[in-house]
């Protein structure tokens, strides 16, 4: 069995991260375990994480199951997510619902 390998990873990067914190959107999510492309540009760590979440203060939902909401074929939908309430949190699990 190949173990998976974390060196690289799939993802948008800063000018993408930017383009969407100046448009002004809610939260960024994907089926990756980072949001951001993997390896970093040389000197940086996280650096969408650091724009999108510090700069913007838009939350960042990783590691999301899509294919079943592909598969529907829906573009429009109700989407869920409720953090554990735990004052002071940084970060929560999630169990996202999209309502078709």
């Amino acid at each position: 069995m190949n173990k998976p390998s974390f060196d690289t990873e799939p993802g948008i990067n800063v000018q993408a991260a930017r383009w969407l914190g100046e448009a002004g959107v809610a939260i960024v999510g994907a089926d990756n375990f980072a949001v951001e492309v993997i390896p970093f540009a040389q000197g940086t760590v996280f650096p969408v994480h650091q724009l999108l979440i510090r700069d913007f203060g838009i939350p960042l939902l990783e590691g999301l199951m899509l294919d079943p909401l592909v598969a529907s074929g829906r573009h429009e939908f109700l989407f869920i997510a409720s953090p554990l309430p735990i004052v002071g949190a940084t970060g929560s699990p999630l169990a996202p619902v999209a309502v078709l």
